[in-house]
């Protein structure tokens, strides 16, 4: 019985469907648009209404409930979810700024600060609830914060009451807390509060020093910054997590002009708890100069590696000293050398002649992660390291010496990274055997190697006529259809969430041999007409990978010029 229920709702719910969407044909394109828009606009209408009801409701429940009662902050909180229109919501937090509850107007202050300088309309409200002698201290905190956000940088009141508001005795450590951050937040035109702000430096409360730190830097006033005393605090390890947070929350000038003395501290060989502090403070304010990443290198700790992880590729101070690591007796220091370069491009390509004996001279007791580190390094310097390419060709066989008593997979994808780097590099001719033996002898384990092979394939263009049956191969219908990247050696994730596939490789690469792929055609057409390659679907948000049906249409009109062209 319950079945057929089921089935008489779903056939109700068709038959309202057919009724609420024409069919397109016999109308133009301009009529469907307008169809389109239409039901759209009825849509949003009875969303906004439905919005007002429950607003209505809202209200209603809210002025019949005492003051005191929490569940007075909990309908508060479910207005702020509704997603008012901004003046709606600005009005309704004004409205509650006179609540006889001190716990909701405590919550409108806050909501209203989201609003910034839009609300600034309610800017004298919210100073009488600051300088109130009668509200609760967290409802003086929240307006405090209010404050900041919403005054114009020129309310000369504003900034003045938030400042009396520092410094009125007896205040607590969250209230002196709140003005801090809040006159950060008004920013330069504060600067009449910086004397009393660099006070705070000294607070016994981490937190306030913090917040100190960082609006000295918001307001830009980096004058009562004392060097030699920050220098000494570091050196002395006076409270040196509270400093290093504090460094890393101000502004940009102030932290350039600290920045050498943090490396004069690594200079002084420090404990390993103040140096990898040191190290993840210079990589967070960017701060790269040679002495600094000879120290980041050094270090060779989890934190040194994302100090490293997030260098600008623009900054080319770091290359001198990421070559000089090349030479390093140690092979982490070596690794992260050659990692890091590669971010610069054919800007690092003096290392090659440092990386190029270390390749030629590899044999079944080298590192692999190691020789991809290089890999990756030789792929991203491009063209200007072809003189590598004769030591990686004699990589590509199966019976390579450096392939003795690896795992499988691995010999798989370090060879599948080679083919990558030589498509990168200048793939010669020679290559063709191990091009063809990838495409044709990868299995679902080896769909690196596949990729690879397919990419050198196109790299090659014309030349990789006898390619072709094995990059039909991933088009034939069950072929796994597998994620991959080659963003960084030994990374199968990728950081950007961007990947390929073998399909997607195979129908490039058909498109760069050109004319003499015209057999491929009726496959890339059934492809470019949505016949499915799988039996199996794929979804992940996280995962971006290019439109086969869109790179099939590319490849169609890309052989067909090269047919016409003959």
């Amino acid at each position: 019985m319950n079945r057929l229920y089921s089935l008489l709702i779903c056939l109700l719910a068709l038959g309202i469907c057919a009724q609420a969407s024409p069919d397109p044909e016999g109308i133009n394109q301009a009529q469907w648009d307008a169809f389109l828009t239409q039901g759209k606009k009825a849509q949003q209408e009875s969303q906004a209404k439905r919005i007002q009801d429950q607003l209505k409701s809202l209200k209603a429940e809210l002025s019949k409930i005492d003051a005191g009662d929490p569940e007075r902050v909990r309908i508060v909180r479910a207005i702020n979810t509704l997603g008012l229109p901004e003046p709606q919501a600005m009005e309704i937090w004004g409205e509650l700024l006179d609540d006889v509850d001190d716990r909701v107007q405590e919550r409108a202050l806050y909501y209203l600060s989201r609003h910034k300088q839009s609300a600034t309309e309610y800017s004298p409200r919210v100073l009488e609830l600051l300088g109130s002698d009668r509200a609760r201290p967290y409802v003086r905190i929240a307006a405090a914060i209010a404050l900041g956000s919403i005054a114009k940088t020129d309310d000369a009141i504003a900034i003045q009451s938030l400042l009396s508001f520092l410094i009125q005795p007896g205040n607590s450590d969250e209230e002196r807390l709140a003005a801090i951050r809040a006159l950060g937040l008004v920013g330069p035109t504060a600067s009449s509060a910086a004397e009393a702000i660099q006070a705070e430096l000294d607070n016994r409360v981490g937190k306030i020093q913090v917040a100190a730190y960082a609006a000295i830097g918001l307001i830009n006033k980096p004058e009562p910054y004392d060097l030699d005393t920050i220098g000494f605090r570091l050196l002395s390890q006076t409270d040196s997590y509270t400093t290093f947070l504090a460094i890393q929350n101000t502004a940009p000038e102030v932290q350039e002009r600290i920045a050498p003395i943090i490396v004069s501290v690594l200079d002084a060989s420090p404990p390993y708890y103040l140096k990898r502090m040191c190290v993840e403070t210079l990589g967070r304010i960017g701060y790269y100069e040679p002495k600094a990443v000879s120290h980041m290198l050094a270090a060779g700790s989890p934190t040194s590696n994302l100090a490293l992880d997030s260098l600008d590729s623009t900054d080319t101070r770091a290359i001198p000293p990421l070559i000089n690591g090349l030479r390093s007796d140690r092979p982490l220091v070596r690794i992260r050398s050659a990692r890091s370069l590669s971010k610069f491009g054919n800007e690092a390509q003096d290392a090659v002649e440092l990386v190029l004996p270390r390749l030629s001279n590899a044999g079944k007791d080298s590192d692999l992660s190691e020789l991809g580190a290089y890999l990756q390094l030789i792929r991203a310097i491009g063209p200007e390291a072809e003189a590598v390419s004769d030591t990686l060709i004699k990589w590509l066989p199966e019976t390579s010496s450096i392939y003795h008593d690896r795992d499988r997979f691995l010999i798989g994808y370090f060879r599948a990274y080679v083919l990558e780097t030589l498509s990168h590099t200048g793939i010669p001719p020679n290559t063709m055997p191990y091009i063809i033996d990838g495409l044709v002898n990868s299995d679902a384990d080896m769909m690196h190697l596949y990729v690879a092979s397919a990419r050198a394939a196109g790299a090659l263009g014309p030349e990789a006529e006898a390619a072709i049956p094995g990059l039909l191969r991933s088009l034939e219908y069950g072929f796994v259809i597998d994620f991959v990247t080659f963003t960084n050696y030994q990374e199968r994730l990728s950081r950007d969430g961007i990947y390929t596939t073998p399909q997607v490789e195979s129908v490039r690469a058909l498109a760069m041999i050109g004319s003499a792929a015209e057999a491929a055609l009726p496959r890339l057409r059934e492809i470019a007409d949505g016949k499915p390659l799988s039996p199996y679907e794929y979804s992940d948000s996280r995962q971006i990978i290019p439109n086969i049906q869109e790179e099939a249409k590319k490849a169609i009109v890309a052989i067909e010029e090269h047919i016409d062209g003959h």
